[in-house]
């Protein structure tokens, strides 16, 4: 597969995923949460998988996810 053809190039508005978060992009976009990918990764810092490991609820809360 070509990641190219999974993310083009950004439109205005659009985000671009950073080089080797394009699986957290695509997984967020899966269950509709693809405006969380910048707090995710910038104010979380997850990068790999297994880093939602230390994520915390508390954590999710603060950039504005939070329990139905």
């Amino acid at each position: 597969y070509e990641s190219a053809s999974l993310f083009p190039q950004a439109e205005p508005g659009m985000i671009a995923p950073e080089e080797g978060t394009e699986w957290l992009l695509q997984l967020l976009r899966e269950v509709q949460l693809e405006h969380f990918y910048l707090r995710i990764r910038d104010d979380l810092n997850v990068t790999r998988l297994s880093h939602f490991d230390f994520v915390k609820t508390v954590d999710l809360e603060r950039i504005g996810i939070g329990r139905p």
